[in-house]
């Protein structure tokens, strides 16, 4: 009988995120991993506000529906502590090793057994400037992904980035796609005050996300259209932020948003369009909600984008405002065209699942146990 692959998954994600792109993939994963046979999954953890790790049934943990800001720090030293005290005393046997993020904590205890790094982007290392100088994420990432026995790059294009960047060889990395999550709500009764009229904006508004260039193209267009831009998750207005659009005229015009994954898929459904206006991207995992939600989607054509989204979407240079507006202007301007692009969505975002991207994934567990050999530990 073929042996039990025992696979150690840690705890940075889910200690760090109580949304977001990084958690849910791994939630996903586990989850599928959950199913499988032959292998054995672990996540030591102690405790943690993510709103994906609830759904672990298996999984025995303090959990919290909040964590104030600015303490996940100490969330993550408590499972860092804990998972290190299970290394240490091998009361946790595996073999194989995914981190879900670039703390290198774990190194010296895992007595040269294999690990698998997935790397998600190189935003780090093409926008420098946009990161704390004393930031130690793109030095971490660069030691782990010549260590690691395997990469798993989330896009082709990421895969690029990693080989021309850091100099690592394409033999060593695999690209597995990520896949959707949310599906249309069945609930119809969410109740958020939403304007009638509106496009939307999804996640934080770093500087690489373009929320700025977005706003100085289509404020006429918000005007003239009585439309308004919904911006979902991430934090309030900056003050820089809230200076741009009051010189634009539009304050009234841009709103931000919270909620769960019900309410995102509720305005995804009910937008004239998403729009994605970032100048880089290692996946862009809205561009697949959105489509799935039968939202059409405007977005930039660089990076990752067009990998993902295919002939589903309207495209534009992020770079240049014209561009964007004349993009904007069309999606909400032709009934037809916007049919037609909410319709070749659903095809598009039909090719990227969980379960592919779960089947690719224990392939790559087995390929880099089976280049170890079969010392067990």
């Amino acid at each position: 009988m073929k042996p039990t692959v025992k696979i150690l998954y840690d705890h940075q994600a889910f200690s760090m995120q109580r949304y977001g792109g990084i958690s849910r993939y791994f939630f996903e994963i586990i989850k599928g991993m959950e199913e499988k046979q032959g292998f054995e999954i672990h996540l030591p953890i102690v405790l943690s506000a993510n709103a994906y790790l609830k759904n672990l049934k298996s999984l025995r943990y303090k959990r919290f529906e909040y964590i104030l800001k600015g303490f996940n720090w100490v969330v993550d030293y408590i499972n860092r502590y804990y998972a290190i005290q299970k290394l240490v005393d091998k009361t946790i046997p595996f073999d194989v090793l995914h981190p879900s993020y670039y703390d290198p904590y774990y190194l010296p205890y895992i007595s040269g057994r294999p690990y698998v790094l997935t790397i998600y982007d190189m935003i780090h290392e093409l926008f420098p400037e946009y990161f704390f100088s004393f930031s130690k994420i793109s030095a971490n990432k660069r030691r782990l992904a010549r260590g690691a026995s395997l990469i798993i790059a989330i896009s082709e294009n990421t895969k690029k980035d990693i080989m021309r960047i850091f100099g690592i060889e394409a033999d060593k990395i695999r690209v597995i796609h990520l896949g959707v999550s949310l599906l249309p709500p069945v609930c119809r009764d969410i109740k958020i005050p939403v304007p009638k009229d509106f496009l939307l904006f999804v996640g934080q508004r770093y500087e690489y996300k373009n929320f700025m260039a977005l706003v100085e193209s289509i404020n006429k267009i918000l005007i003239q259209k009585n439309l308004f831009l919904v911006c979902f998750g991430g934090t309030g207005f900056t003050g820089k932020e809230a200076v741009k659009l009051r010189e634009l005229g539009i304050s009234e015009k841009v709103i931000c948003l919270s909620g769960n994954d019900q309410v995102l898929a509720h305005l995804y459904r009910s937008a004239a369009a998403y729009l994605c206006p970032s100048r880089y991207e290692g996946f862009g995992i809205p561009v697949l909600e959105a489509m799935s939600c039968g939202c059409p989607v405007v977005s930039s054509n660089v990076s990752s984008l067009p990998e993902v989204g295919g002939d589903a979407v309207s495209y534009f240079s992020p770079d240049d405002k014209a561009s964007i507006m004349e993009a904007v202007e069309r999606i909400v301007s032709d009934k037809n065209y916007r049919q037609e692009l909410i319709e070749r969505g659903f095809v598009q975002a039909g090719k990227f699942t969980w379960e592919k991207a779960v089947d690719q994934t224990t392939g790559v567990y087995e390929e880099a146990l089976a280049m170890i050999g079969s010392n067990r530990r």
